[in-house]
């Protein structure tokens, strides 16, 4: 306890005086209790000692109290709890020292009692009669503050005009000593009293409530000063707790409210809320508590909330509020909102934090950005970068922008980039002028400038691809030097390395292989292994891949449509050109006709597919081997005959037929009985090759079937054989049912025939 200090006042105890003799045998002592810069808090065992000299000399009295000690503060009372000697004895000494221990420990040095305490050797004076002390009894100045019981003096006992300022020694007369609303107007000359009903006649300037001296003014609350007007060039104007401090010299300081506030520096503002200091010029803290703007931090603002600091040099600077938020030390022209545990560290000038919890803009990232969220953070260096919200969220490049999300990270020198948002996306160093939209885990790597990555998940753009497009899906890559290439999304789809201007739009499993400039990959499992070449796959789940470069290549086991609607048709050549044919083949003359090429050709009314008209030509359908060797399946010769290494097998499924109706198959037996069959041979067939069957004429006659009566189809041929042949075995089971009869009745009469033989 030696490094206490102690403030005190000793003074006389208001207490209500029921007879003029009863004084109160008491003397109320108040202190402040300071422990280096700490105010004391807490209970404590407080004695005081009276002694006769300064230093050494004789304990006289000594009174021991328990005392309850905020914020430094603390009231008791000498003479209620006597540990030792006489109180109204001790007063009888002239030369009397006060001696404070707290909890046994003196505090020095001690303290001279001074004339208010001796106010109760008035129990030992004698009275006096009433009404027999008179103007002319008393001297002038001699009435002083400690002569008079408050009140004593009213209206009553003052003759007209006989109180004159020389009558009452200096500051004699205070509102304790004047009986309520016994002076009025009328008493006192117009204007030299504010009236607390108001005042008429003032004029601004001559008439004032204030001090003409150079000393404060104070005005109090309960008898607790409320509001002080400090004097100087620009007065101070301190309100709130007597404890609120202005700088020795400062001017033009306003404290509005409060207690334990400090101006430091001129023309600070500080609103009100406990414990804030500014020391800033022209600096303001609005509220709150324990809100610091530390010196040269010229006009910077600090609104409320508490544990908050703009630290030095960091001028023009604002701070909203929130709970221990920071701006560092040379980080002028800067703005934090509000939130918790934020931070803009030093030399980040022009850098704005708007709120949240544990954000941080880093050293020297001039002009950045960061809105709110939590645990974001803008790098050193990171000069105009910005960061919109979520979480864990890092930018270490300038003029980079991330808007949000979780665990997203943009890499130092990746300059002038953009990532949206999602979850744990990352743009690398140095992959300059890039775009990551979302998505998750998805990775633009170092170097890759100019690049856009949509959202997805696990997609990534590898290095120094540059002017690369992916626009999600999942598990995609473009892999490193294929600069300006795309994947539009699906999944496992990859552009392999050294693969410029490849495109795959989507689909799943698809591949450019390394080096396939100007590939395209599409469906699923498509690849393109060659520069130029197009590949596209159904959904079929095996490899579709080219085999040249510049190849064209489609799988689709569903077919190929083309639908133009009502524009134009395909044009794949001109005017008497084949619509699919090989370059040539020439008649045994050489010249090449355009007319008399293999190819697929369009006539007015047919499409054709055609062969030169030269002997041994034929069209085959063939089964090709690994080794190139073939073997036919269908052919059609020169003269038109049709043949095939396997049956031919018309359609004959339940599901496409339709309007079923029965047939009696006696009738058809009976027509096929009727028909005309001919042995002949066709018109056109130089072989002479003979040929058995009706005419299609006589067929269509007889069963009215096929959409033309030139043409026999086999299913219709097969169809009438078939039912003729139900027709004559329904014919054949009645002839057998009609010959099991008779011989049963054949058997019945040989029976019978016998028994008439036997007897």
């Amino acid at each position: 306890m030696n490094h206490l200090v102690k403030i005190a006042v000793l003074f006389w105890g208001a207490a209500t005086l029921t007879a003029p003799d009863q004084l109160p045998g008491l003397i109320h002592y108040q202190g402040r209790l300071i422990n280096g810069t700490n105010l004391m808090n807490g209970s404590m065992e407080l004695s005081l000692r009276l002694f006769d000299a300064l230093v050494g000399g004789s304990l006289l009295y000594e009174d021991s109290n328990t005392v309850v000690v905020v914020d430094g503060l603390y009231a008791t009372v000498l003479g209620d709890q006597t540990i030792f000697g006489s109180l109204s004895t001790a007063l009888t000494s002239t030369n009397l020292h006060l001696e404070v221990a707290v909890n046994g420990t003196p505090l020095s040095p001690r303290e001279r009692v001074a004339s208010v305490a001796y106010a109760l050797r008035a129990e030992q004076s004698q009275t006096v009669a009433d009404g027999a002390i008179t103007s002319n009894k008393i001297a002038v100045g001699a009435v002083q503050l400690g002569h008079m019981a408050t009140g004593s003096v009213g209206s009553a006992q003052l003759a007209p005009q006989s109180v004159t300022a020389v009558h009452l020694a200096s500051n004699s007369v205070t509102s304790d000593r004047i009986v309520d609303y016994t002076i009025t107007a009328s008493d006192v000359a117009s204007n030299t009293f504010w009236q607390t009903a108001g005042n008429a006649g003032t004029a601004p300037g001559a008439y004032f409530v204030g001090t003409t001296d150079n000393q404060p003014l104070d005005m109090r609350v309960n008898n607790a000063r409320g509001l002080r007007l400090e004097p100087g060039a620009t007065p101070n104007v301190v309100g709130g707790h007597s404890d609120n401090t202005v700088g020795v010299g400062r001017i033009g300081v306003f404290i509005g409210g409060g207690r334990t506030q400090t101006a430091g520096n001129d023309f600070v503002m500080i609103g009100g809320g406990m414990s804030n200091s500014a020391a800033g010029y022209g600096s303001a803290i609005g509220g709150g508590v324990l809100n610091t703007i530390q010196a040269d931090s010229q006009y910077a603002m600090l609104g409320g909330g508490w544990s908050n600091n703009i630290r030095d040099y960091a001028y023009y600077a604002v701070l909203g509020g929130g709970w221990q938020n920071t701006i560092q030390a040379f980080a002028p022209f800067t703005t934090l909102g509000g939130g918790l545990w934020n931070t803009i560290q030093a030399h980040a000038q022009l850098a704005t934090l708007g709120g949240g919890r544990q954000n941080t803009i880093g050293t020297n990232a001039v002009g950045a950005t960061l809105s709110g969220g939590q645990n974001n953070r803008v790098g050193a260096g990171a000069t105009n970068a910005v960061i919109g919200g979520g979480a864990d969220n890092r930018v270490e490049a300038q003029n980079a922008t991330l808007g949000g999300g979780l665990q997203n990270t943009i890499q130092s020198n990746a300059w002038y980039v953009t990532l949206g948002g999602g979850w744990s996306n990352k743009i690398q160093a140095y992959a300059t002028y890039a775009t990551l939209g979302g998505g998750y885990q998805n990775t633009i790597e170092a170097y890759a400038e100019y690049v856009t990555l949509g959202g997805g998940q696990e997609n990534t753009i590898q290095t120094y691809a540059h002017y690369a497009t992916l626009g999600g899906g999942w598990l995609n890559a473009i892999q490193t030097n294929a600069s300006s290439a795309t994947i539009g999304g699906g999944g496992e789809n990859t552009i392999q390395t050294n693969a410029p201007f490849a495109t795959i739009p989507g689909g799943r499993n698809n591949t450019v292989g390394a080096g396939a400039t100007n590939a395209f990959a599409a469906g699923r499992r498509a690849k393109a292994n060659h520069r130029g070449a197009f590949v596209w796959a159904d959904s079929t789940d095996a490899d579709f891949a080219s085999t040249t470069a510049n190849q064209f290549c489609v799988r689709a086991a569903g077919g190929v449509k083309i639908d133009t609607g009502n524009g134009p048709s395909i044009m794949l050549n001109g005017a008497d050109r084949a619509m699919i044919t090989r370059s040539f083949d020439t008649f045994n003359s050489g010249v090449h006709y355009p007319a008399g090429r293999w190819g697929v050709f369009m006539e007015p009314s047919k499409l054709v597919m055609g062969m030169p008209a030269i002997g041994g030509k034929e069209v085959h359908i063939a089964k090709y081997n690994a080794d190139s060797t073939y073997t036919s399946l269908v052919w059609v010769t020169q003269s038109g005959d049709l043949y095939t290494l396997g049956a031919v097998n018309p359609p004959s499924d339940r599901a496409m037929k339709t309007d079923f109706a029965g047939v009696d198959g006696r009738e058809i037996a009976a027509k096929v009985a009727a028909l005309q069959i001919h042995s002949w041979r066709y018109a056109h067939d130089e072989g002479a090759a003979r040929h058995l069957g009706p005419t299609a004429q006589d067929f269509r006659a007889a069963f009215g079937l096929g959409g033309s009566d030139r043409h026999i189809a086999t299913v219709d041929a097969d169809g009438v054989a078939l039912a003729a042949i139900q027709g004559l075995y329904t014919l054949v089971r009645e002839k057998e049912d009609e010959i099991t009869e008779l011989k049963g009745r054949l058997a019945e009469l040989e029976a019978r025939i016998n028994r008439l033989v036997t007897h």
